[in-house]
């Protein structure tokens, strides 16, 4: 859940600390280059889009879209500023999240055909866990945690478009993910799980998130993260843009569409590849348990044939189940270092 251009990436609850090693890493990941034509795809004139994502194509699929925000490098550069835009930050996101809502309840969204049963499936057996949602939506995934057992679990969202009666053992609260570790409803507290499903991209600095939220994790706990598959930003770019797979996928510039959401906001997505997510979950101290690569039953694709054209072209989703390095007792036997066991 994220955007931009209408920038969306949320207030800080309070000042970030001070960024150094991480700080670099990331803004390196997110260098950008300069070219003349590809990154034409990220401009406006006349507040109007250059390349637009097809409207009928993000309406087909809404539970898979990533909307995502600058960080505050990128909103300073974009403002000419050191960082602070003149919007609000989170105005676009509160603009977008009922409809947001509304099209992922839609029978035929990507969410609820393929995306939360295999969520629902990592998890497993949540009874007695506490479980922290961050960018949580409307709070209505967590709620249904909590009604299959899940105790003491929190849920946080820029936009504070809640759900009005959540059951007991749920706290929503509005804020931003980006700092988990500052806002005051959070203090001291620990949770079994922490997730992130499709939210993660709003973070302003990946890294010092992922780092807070392993601090907040209790003993064996785990991260659940899911990103849309990269290759995906790739095949649209090529399209809009008429260039090749490869130069796309490897290209850093943002690119901006308008959602079938709400054709009156217009969005930015920051494109990655595949080894800056791996590396940014290594640098935070992290290794991958799981990999998920979800997709439609033979049921659901027969139902929906749309659908299955569409995760036929665009792949979908990643899921990863990611756990503190600190708290492995033994090296991986397959790898014996990175991403896949402790050093």
């Amino acid at each position: 859940m994220l955007n931009e251009s209408t920038s969306i990436t949320g207030t800080d609850p309070g000042s970030s600390p001070p960024r150094t090693t991480t700080q670099s890493f990331t803004d390196a990941l997110r260098g950008r280059r300069n070219r003349a034509t590809r990154g034409m795809s990220g401009c406006r004139a006349n507040g109007q889009a250059i390349a637009e994502l097809p409207a009928q194509e993000i309406a087909a699929e809404p539970a898979t879209t990533t909307l995502l925000c600058m960080t505050a490098h990128d909103r300073g550069s974009a403002a000419g500023s050191d960082g602070d835009s003149a919007q609000d930050p989170g105005q676009p996101w509160q603009e977008l999240a009922a409809d947001y809502e509304q099209a992922r309840a839609r029978e035929d969204s990507l969410d609820r055909l393929v995306e939360w049963p295999a969520e629902r499936d990592v998890l497993g057996d949540v009874t007695g866990r506490s479980i922290l949602d961050l960018g949580c939506g409307n709070g209505g995934k967590l709620a249904e945690l909590v009604r299959d057992g899940a105790l003491a679990s929190a849920g946080v969202d820029i936009a504070g478009n809640f759900i009005t009666s959540p059951p007991t053992g749920v706290e929503l609260i509005r804020g931003d993910l980006s700092n988990p570790d500052l806002l005051p409803e959070l203090s001291g507290r620990t949770f079994d799980r922490i997730l992130f499903l499709q939210s993660f991209g709003y973070a302003k600095d990946p890294v010092h998130t992922l780092r807070a939220a392993r601090a907040m994790l209790n003993q064996d706990g785990f991260i659940l993260l899911t990103r849309t598959q990269p290759i995906r930003y790739a095949v649209e770019r090529a399209e809009q843009n008429g260039t090749t797979l490869g130069e796309e996928y490897f290209s850093q510039a943002d690119y901006t569409y308008r959602t079938g959401w709400n054709e009156d906001i217009a969005l930015t997505k920051r494109t990655y590849t595949m080894s800056d997510l791996l590396n940014v979950f290594s640098t935070a101290g992290l290794w991958i348990e799981t990999t998920i690569e979800p997709h439609l039953t033979e049921e659901a694709a027969r139902r929906h044939p749309h659908k299955q054209a569409w995760m036929n072209k665009y792949l979908g989703i990643l899921i990863f189940k990611l756990r503190p390095l600190a708290a492995l007792s033994r090296p991986s036997p397959v790898h014996q270092g990175g991403l896949y066991g402790p050093p």
